[in-house]
């Protein structure tokens, strides 16, 4: 029964992180940016080099007003998939550098 209530895979809790990510952002009643947080860093403890868990989470702690934390997971996504997205995550990247300084 622990594994059904605390699943083994990253899926789970990417999908969650996901899908809340995508409440907060269409302003859905009771969706919080910290939910997707706690989910993608769930996923990344039993995944810690899925570049997308890394990207997902530098948006969420942007929509939480965490840009330094912002910016140091984008640049891990970047650095564990550097041919992925990286425009989209440079772009991402470059913009929260001008928050934090």
């Amino acid at each position: 029964q622990a594994t059904l209530a605390r699943p083994a895979q990253p899926d789970p809790y990417l999908d969650l992180g996901r899908i809340t990510l995508a409440q907060v952002r269409k302003g859905v009643t009771g969706a919080s940016p910290l939910q997707a947080i706690a989910a993608l860093r769930a996923a990344l403890e039993r995944a810690p080099n899925l570049p997308e868990a890394h990207g997902l989470l530098a948006q969420a702690q942007a929509l939480a007003g965490d840009p330094a934390s912002a910016l140091d997971s984008y640049q891990r996504a970047l650095h564990l998939a550097p041919t992925r997205t990286v425009a989209a995550l440079k772009r991402d990247a470059h913009m929260l550098k001008e928050q934090v300084q």
